[in-house]
């Protein structure tokens, strides 16, 4: 066999290895956390899965870590693999397994949610009486260890609290947001730069973005209609990026990380011999940069 089709053989073995692993999203390793009530609550644990499989057949190798302490807890459990989404049925935790006080019988279902990244889990018992618990992980790089570790370091825990809450994707989905995200712009009334509360949601999934990526910034550019002096279109297309600047900051952007520009009326989008064209003239454009 020549050099060249043995290099193109280990090029199609690699090329097929990749899309396996691509069309098994579940498999690999997890961490996140265990609670009962919400995802802050003081007796929420930390928990990493690593899940496996060979041909239907799947394992979950989990540790569960008590905040704040060095206690830990390891197991293993096994059932049947479905592509997203999992169900194990009569799995029992220990007492000493940091969830429940007792042996009891549990159902563990898993499913994972494409649009952010996560997975989430839910373990509930028969008992009406018995807490039930919730999950939440993210993909991770890490390494399961399964015996006592020389440092538990646990501080990433209270970053995910605070980028899960305000409603940030997986940090393994975080490149595909950047590169699949569409700026719009942001629209005012005539002389106005008053900002308009249908867009808090979207300038909020924005602030998401940039926080996503410690290198990623934001320009903001202000623009109006054609009406006016050009010093007055000027002033007050700054007082519009001034507006959306002070919204990003109020909701949790650095102003070291954003730039802006105004650009009066020098830079329209569409005539401004129309309503409509001046309507889509006065407006806040965004850039990565």
């Amino acid at each position: 066999m020549s050099k060249l089709v043995g290099f193109f053989l280990f090029i199609l073995f690699v090329l097929e290895i990749g899309l396996a692993r691509g069309q098994e999203p579940l498999i690999g390793t997890w961490k996140g956390v265990i609670y009962s009530n919400s995802v802050t609550d003081t007796t929420a644990k930390i928990v990493y899965f690593k899940i496996s499989k060979y041909k239907a057949i799947c394992d979950i190798d989990y540790r569960i870590e008590k905040l704040q302490s060095t206690a830990f807890y390891v197991n293993r459990i096994t059932g049947n693999y479905n592509q997203d989404s999992l169900e194990f049925r009569d799995v029992v935790f220990e007492s000493k397994s940091l969830i429940f006080a007792s042996k009891v019988k549990c159902r563990l279902k898993i499913n994972l949610i494409h649009s952010t990244g996560y997975m989430l889990a839910e373990i509930n018992t028969d008992k009406p009486n018995d807490l039930s618990y919730k999950m939440i992980l993210f993909k991770t790089n890490e390494e399961l260890v399964s015996g006592a570790k020389k440092e538990v370091n646990q501080a990433w825990f209270y970053l995910f609290q605070r980028e899960y809450l305000m409603g940030m994707v997986a940090p393994n989905k975080r490149d595909e947001e950047r590169l699949n995200f569409k700026f719009e712009s942001v629209y005012f009334d005539p002389a106005k730069s008053e900002l308009a509360s249908e867009y808090h949601a979207y300038l909020r999934k924005v602030i998401n973005v940039i926080n996503g990526h410690t290198d990623l910034r934001l320009k903001v550019i202000g623009h109006t209609d054609g009406d006016g002096s050009d010093h007055y279109n000027e002033a007050l297309s700054k007082k519009r990026a001034e507006t959306i600047i002070q919204f990003l900051e109020q909701n949790g952007l650095s102003r070291d990380r954003i730039e802006f520009e105004f650009q009066g009326e020098k830079k329209p989008v569409d005539s401004n011999k129309t309503n409509e064209g001046k309507k889509r003239n006065r407006r806040v454009d965004f850039q990565f940069i």
